[in-house]
């Protein structure tokens, strides 16, 4: 086809934004019900009684404050493996000086360990929690590591 004076627009005035007349659905899903108690402020649904519920891991994590670690240039073990799951970890080389921190999971850190936080450099995890043992090696000695981490215990 040969467009000379560029190629056909169509009339914008008869197109309608969204494929019904209400537009997208951009409601939140409920995050949490529990059983007889409506989800949400000014009602919702609500979970019959007796219904079972389903909890999920990844829901939320509760952090107790950040705990502050000294790192040097031995490994040292920062963080022992929790007694029940880890649903979130947050690490931050939080030294003075320009050291940087390895961190690695269930065995001695390295300065090849798989992760390097250089000075104020920071880590999340909050999908695939790791649940090892935590250490720490810093690259010259003074290191400084603040660890925040969120654990979960199932219902009984």
């Amino acid at each position: 086809m040969n467009y000379r004076n560029g190629p056909p627009v169509a009339d914008m005035q008869t197109r309608r934004a969204w494929a019904t007349d209400t537009g997208p659905n951009l409601t939140r899903p409920r995050l949490l019900l529990r059983p007889g108690v409506p989800g949400g402020g000014g009602g919702g649904p609500v979970v019959p009684p007796g219904s079972t519920l389903v909890y999920d891991l990844r829901f939320a994590a509760t952090l107790n404050g950040s705990k502050l670690f000294d790192v040097d240039t031995a490994s040292a073990k920062v963080l022992d493996a929790p007694n029940t799951y880890r649903n979130f970890l947050y690490a931050r080389n939080c030294s003075t000086a320009a050291q940087v921190i390895f961190l690695n999971f269930g065995d001695i850190a390295t300065t090849e360990s798989i992760i390097r936080l250089a000075q104020n450099e920071q880590i999340m995890f909050d999908q695939g929690v790791p649940q090892d043992d935590i250490y720490a090696i810093a690259s010259a000695a003074g290191g400084r590591l603040s660890i925040g981490v969120g654990l979960y215990t199932l219902p009984t």
